[in-house]
């Protein structure tokens, strides 16, 4: 049972169920999967332990990819789809595909903007590869993005967010100009619920939304947390506004990235909890859900920060992992 003081004390006025006019949420789905193909047959070996179907891609798309897409999730979400994954949809799942892409289309139509982003072409960790492979790296993932959704990407999405200043840089002069990054990825203290700018060399900048990582990790990994998407919307969100921004109306934004997977394949289910949250449990309590690009635009950054190189979300020690 919710706690009703507790409620209260979260809405613009008691009895509205509103937390404020100026609190977003955007969800971030990384969909990726590796080359399963047999490389001297291009063709994916049969993989028992995806039993009943014939392999994990296949066993993915059933659990996750379709029911989102036919869902219209991917409209709302902001995402994106690695091309060794997205090449092998386009080739045996087109329906499931095309709806995917199409949800670009949908956002640059309502809004100005897209909500996919560009990764290197590779799952690479950036940092660890050599200059020349970090260039080819972004470039290939840049021209897979072209091709498939017919613009040039200004977003790109770092594997596992490793990063280097080297790593941004190049994003910055191909025309990326945000990414996403993990809290304790900065050198001082961020708020999440704001973007950065991070200075580059020859005047350049690229800008960094830091997802918020209770939630990001809860949702991940806490089985209860995404039990139902109205309390998920009533008590966790409200939890991690900030609340001196309220009180002055600032707009602030709640950014929890995941992998795309999770909706459905890694937690049974959990498809329909996104399809809810997105369509009647953020708005109906009070939160706009909104991507990247497009809160970039209406809230620019308006502070620097410096962050911690080498470094990913996944390893404390740097890149040691």
């Amino acid at each position: 049972m919710l706690d009703q003081k507790k409620l209260n004390d979260t809405v613009e006025e008691p009895g509205t169920n509103q937390v404020s006019s100026h609190a977003y949420l955007c969800l971030h789905g990384h969909f990726y999967q590796p080359p399963r193909e047999d490389p001297f047959t291009g063709i994916i070996p049969i993989e028992p332990s995806a039993t009943p179907y014939a392999n994990f891609n296949e066993k993915i798309t059933t659990e996750c990819y379709r029911p989102n897409a036919l869902a219209g999730n991917f409209d709302h979400l902001n995402y994106d789809l690695g091309p060794t994954l997205a090449t092998w949809l386009e080739e045996t799942h087109p329906d499931v595909y095309q709806r995917i892409i199409f949800a670009d289309m949908k956002n640059r139509a309502a809004f100005g903007f897209g909500n996919a982003m560009a990764q290197a072409y590779n799952h690479t960790i950036l940092p660890l590869a050599k200059a020349r492979d970090k260039r080819t790296q972004i470039l290939w993932g840049l021209s897979d993005f072209r091709h498939r959704y017919g613009r040039d990407a200004t977003g790109m999405w770092l594997a596992e967010t490793a990063v280097d200043m080297e790593c941004l840089d190049l994003m910055a002069q191909n025309g990326i100009t945000y990414t996403v990054l993990a809290p304790w990825q900065a050198f001082s203290p961020v708020d999440p619920s704001e973007p950065y700018l991070v200075s580059l060399p020859g005047g350049r900048s690229i800008t960094v939304f830091f997802f918020n990582a209770p939630l990001s990790g809860g949702v991940s990994f806490d089985w209860n947390m995404t039990d139902n998407a109205d309390l998920f919307a009533t008590s966790y969100l409200p939890e991690h506004l900030v609340q001196s921004k309220r009180d002055v109306r600032k707009a602030q934004i709640i950014l929890i990235a995941t992998d795309g997977e999770l909706y459905g394949h890694h937690k049974p289910w959990r498809d329909k909890f996104l399809t809810h949250l997105i369509q009647n449990g953020a708005p109906g309590y009070g939160f706009e859900v909104c991507t990247l690009e497009r809160y970039m635009h209406m809230y620019p950054p308006t502070k620097e920060v410096s962050l911690r190189v080498p470094s990913a979300w996944s390893c404390g020690h740097g890149l040691a992992r």
